[in-house]
């Protein structure tokens, strides 16, 4: 308004013309609504630079475990040995593995039962090369495992974690994650494995179903069974099981406990990282891991009680606290 009474006291006394005035009130309105539209994305355009940051920060980061191995057999085993590995996360002088010496035979399932914290899921890392031990070995069929070329152990050795990653990509395309080569037939079968098929097919889409980014259209056992059926599809020397059954439904968690035991009977090395001991009872061999450190080692009759309790589980994961447990590990 005050623009615009000044404007009309200098036409009126002939200092600008009417003409003028009029386009500089437009050129001024224009450049009122661009400021105004750069106010509204300014705090946007803040936290994108600030990501953008982070986001550069971390492709600039060099990687703990450098890929340097070269070897890529054709006739893997999969017979993998940790000896006395110990691990301290940067910064902690408190080990979280302690001389822990474990071998996973072809063929073989293998419980490996502990409470939260115990080290499971750090152990499952070493093996995976996202960590280098601090001291001790791990063998792959006798070669230490930093030998071998990281896209090869990618390929031989599958992980399915507690809480998997998937993309915000068709179902198909998380299931054939790696492995683009593979037929609509070939993801069928394996979901339908895994039991996962049942649900895909009453999606409005069915495999071809965009599952939304880090899966979070699908529920938390929709999610682990679709990573279960993308390491089932692989069909690597060495599977590793991390909690894959903490979100599945009862019928679920027996089909997929038949196609683990059925992996290893085919000749495969089989992980399974649990909490449960009653998961732990149907497996060859049951570790147990506490506090970092191998407490008890041998099959499931010897280690685990009638009533599907740990023997000697101590004081602070005592016999009724220790399983029916909770999902994770630190």
């Amino acid at each position: 308004m005050g623009i615009l009474y000044y404007g009309g006291q200098l036409v009126a006394a002939g200092t600008v013309s009417t003409g003028d005035l009029v386009t500089f009130l437009l050129y001024q309105m224009q450049f009122t609504d661009v400021v105004e539209v750069l106010l509204h994305y300014y705090p946007t355009l803040t936290k994108a630079v600030g990501s953008s940051e982070k986001i550069f920060e971390f492709l600039d980061r060099e990687p703990q475990v450098a890929p340097s191995g070269t070897m890529a057999p054709h006739d893997l085993q999969g017979h993998l040995q940790l000896e006395d590995v110990w691990f301290s996360y940067p910064g902690r002088q408190e080990p979280v593995l302690k001389g822990v010496s474990l071998e996973l035979r072809p063929g073989e399932v293998v419980a490996l039962l502990g409470p939260p914290g115990a080290g499971k899921s750090t152990l499952v890392a070493l093996v995976s090369r996202l960590h280098q031990p601090t001291a001790g070995r791990l063998l792959l069929d006798g070669h230490p495992l930093p030998a071998y070329q990281h896209s090869y152990l990618c390929r031989q050795v599958a992980v399915v974690p507690q809480e998997p990653l998937l993309f915000a990509r068709s179902l198909h395309a998380n299931i054939s994650y790696g492995l683009g080569g593979s037929s609509r037939a070939q993801v069928t079968a394996a979901a339908r494995r895994v039991g996962a098929h049942n649900f895909i097919t009453r999606l409005p889409q069915g495999y071809d179903t965009e599952v939304g980014e880090l899966g979070g259209q699908l529920s938390g056992g929709q999610r682990q069974a679709v990573a279960i059926a993308r390491a089932l599809l692989r069909d690597p020397r060495i599977l590793i099981l991390d909690e894959h059954t903490s979100a599945l439904d009862t019928e679920s968690q027996q089909q997929v406990e038949q196609e683990i035991l059925a992996a290893g009977g085919s000749g495969r090395a089989v992980l399974m990282v649990t909490g449960r001991a009653a998961l732990a009872a149907r497996a060859q061999r049951v570790v147990v891991l506490e506090g970092g450190e191998v407490r008890l080692q041998g099959p499931p009759h010897e280690v685990l009680r009638p009533d599907g309790l740990l023997q000697d589980w101590g004081q602070q994961g005592a016999p009724g606290e220790g399983d029916r447990g909770s999902g994770g590990e630190g």
